[in-house]
């Protein structure tokens, strides 16, 4: 892994291919980025056979010198990715991530695939149907209000000639040759982009298109670019297809729970006062408890076959998306955070900050490099030392001091268990790899999720989950296909890791509560630290015009169970934040009662009737 990301750091001195110095250097060319598309609109590398000298006028220069531009685009930045993905992922690098991390010139596969689609393009197409089908989902789904074709009167005859207009007016543009070439080249290239083994499937050259060119065998050479342009088009289909099907299915299941938590509002009200009156503490109480009963009908051991088969497929499509660049992402800022708070003297430090804003608040001036020097030794010669390994061991009793002579912290090293890192909604485990063969790694993982994708995670319901009291052990149950979390003591955990599973719960009490009972797990006074990543569709962070305050509301909300802010990073599609604990705090009390944690679609789907 050293080696390819030192052959990336070279690549990426230079700007994105397609910007004339950069496609230089690429392609080992003299020539920039404009003089070679014009090269291109004159004649084309002679790679791709005396018939592709001229660019026909069905394909226009500026369409082709696009398509072109795409493609090495999405090469480029797929060979990137590949790289970036080896970081994220710890794993033994394989051929591919050393071709990613110095990437040939695609120049030749990309004249020829091009070549191969434009004749797919110019072939005739069976003539388009003029009824309704899966592919006219989205341009002849009616919009809300409209009558529907079965309903009487002139609106409903204006509907359904909208309708054959649009479909009519999409049938036109898919039978040119232009538009049939820009689609494919578009699905060519959003496949190269996400997979660096399509990419180099479709655009590298090998040994057996170099064997067909030499031998001067035209036809073979095109009959290879077709069938490896037609494979690639049909795995860029069941790709779409499959990110169409992962979408419905995960905003699907978050609707439905949703929906379902809160409908039954107005019964309830009703039926647990005698009359309609407005939202009282018994009555809140009385629809967390319906949400509850919802959540457990859906997700527990009771839920019926519908609701099953529905949680496994909410699995296999939270497990795809758990693997993307943008969740990995947010993953691996969850390890390094962690890695920081436990081996890199984190703990000490952020607490050492929290002392400068306290002093600052009560005194009016900072502290001098005396009184901070000063501060952090009291802490990492306290509870936060252990040579900057915060919260390995559970405190005796709360509040007991870690001051350690040599020989008693060299014994208590040697024998203390290892830090826990408490993933919660894990699905597919990411942590494990950076605790495998590695007897010094920062922590231990324990995975729990509903439905767990791979042997290691626990299946478990963090809300139903058994606290049990501080100094216990971790009880499991296994049968032969599953082992289940029974219980898990208190005041354990150093980490606490919640990555888009608050989203998940439907009820903004529910929320509250998973951030309460990570509370009652987590080591005290600043040993522990929960790790919170939740979508920007929390708050709508995504619009500057509807974006809510939800987040300011669950800082002082999460702040209130004895926690305190400690990081926060806002990344591709996705907040990270973390909080560390502050004393005791009143989130470890069984009675305390969890505050509410809003999301910004909580009333959205209660809005709706039942599907």
């Amino acid at each position: 892994p050293g080696a390819v990301r030192e052959a990336l750091s070279r690549r990426q001195a230079a700007p994105m291919v397609g910007d004339g110095a950069a496609n230089a250097e690429v392609s080992g060319s003299g020539r920039t980025s404009g003089e070679r598309d014009r090269a291109d609109a004159e004649t084309v590398s002679g790679t791709v056979g005396t018939a592709e000298r001229s660019i026909s006028a069905d394909v226009p220069p500026g369409l082709w010198q696009f398509a072109r531009k795409k493609l090495r685009e999405a090469y480029f930045h797929a060979a990137r990715a590949s790289v970036r993905d080896l970081e994220l992922n710890p794993r033994p690098p394989r051929d591919e991530d050393r071709l990613a991390a110095d990437p040939p010139d695609p120049e030749p596969g990309v004249l020829r695939a091009l070549s191969a689609i434009r004749d797919l393009a110019r072939e005739p197409v069976v003539p388009h149907d003029a009824s309704p089908s899966a592919d006219d989902d989205d341009e002849t789904r009616e919009e809300p209000g409209v009558p529907s074709k079965n309903a009487d009167g002139v609106e409903a005859m204006k509907t359904t000639e909208r309708t054959n207009a649009k479909r009519r007016r999409k049938a036109t543009r898919a039978a040119t040759v232009c538009a049939r070439f820009d689609a494919s080249t578009k699905a060519a290239a959003r496949l190269a982009r996400a997979d660096w083994r399509a990419a180099t499937a479709l655009l590298l050259e090998d040994a057996s298109f170099r064997a067909a060119e030499d031998g001067t065998a035209e036809d073979e050479t095109s009959s290879r670019s077709r069938r490896a342009v037609l494979a690639h088009l049909e795995r860029a289909a069941e790709s779409e297809r499959r990110a169409k099907w992962r979408t419905e299915t995960i905003t699907g299941r978050h609707s439905d729970l949703r929906r379902r938590a809160g409908q039954p509002e107005a019964d309830s009200r009703k039926s647990f006062s005698g009359r309609d009156e407005e939202k009282s503490d018994v009555f809140v109480k009385d629809k967390n408890d319906v949400a509850e009963r919802a959540w457990r009908c859906a997700t527990g051991v009771s839920a019926d076959s519908k609701d099953a088969a529905h949680a496994l497929a909410y699995a296999e499509a939270a497990e795809e998306t758990g693997r993307k660049p943008w969740v990995t992402e947010a993953l691996r800022w969850c390890h390094d955070f962690a890695v920081y708070f436990l081996q890199g003297g984190g703990a000490a430090e952020l607490a050492v900050k929290a002392e400068r804003r306290r002093f600052f608040e009560a005194f009016g001036k900072r502290m001098t490099d005396a009184e901070i020097t000063a501060t952090r030794d009291k802490f990492l010669n306290g509870h936060l030392g252990m040579d900057g390994d915060p919260g390995l061991v559970p405190f005796a009793r709360r509040g007991a001091s870690r001051v350690l002579s040599g020989e008693e912290k060299e014994k208590e090293l040697s024998t203390r268990p290892r830090a826990h890192l408490l993933d919660v909604g894990s699905c597919w485990d990411y942590f494990r790899a950076f605790t495998e063969g590695d007897s010094n790694s920062a922590y231990e993982v324990v995975s729990l999720d509903l439905e767990p994708r791979t042997p290691n995670v626990f299946k478990c319901d963090f809300l139903e989950l058994n606290i049990g009291d501080e100094g216990s052990k971790m009880t499991t149950e296994k049968t032969s296909t599953t082992t289940f979390l029974s219980s898990y003591p208190a005041n354990r955990a150093s980490v606490v890791v919640m990555s888009l599973v608050l989203s998940y719960l439907p009820n903004p009490f529910m929320r509250g509560e998973m951030v309460r009972r990570a509370r009652q797990v987590l080591l005290d006074d600043g040993r522990g630290v929960l790790l919170i990543v939740t979508p920007h569709s929390t708050d709508r962070s995504y619009s500057n015009a509807n974006r809510t305050n939800a987040l300011a509301i669950w800082k002082k909300n999460i702040e209130s169970l004895g926690f305190e802010r400690a990081a926060y990073e806002r990344m591709r599609s996705v907040h990270c934040v973390a909080f560390r604990t502050v004393g005791n705090g009143p989130g470890v009390d069984v009675g305390c009662r969890a505050p509410e944690l809003p999301i910004a679609f909580d009333a959205k789907e209660r809005e709706k009737p039942p599907a």
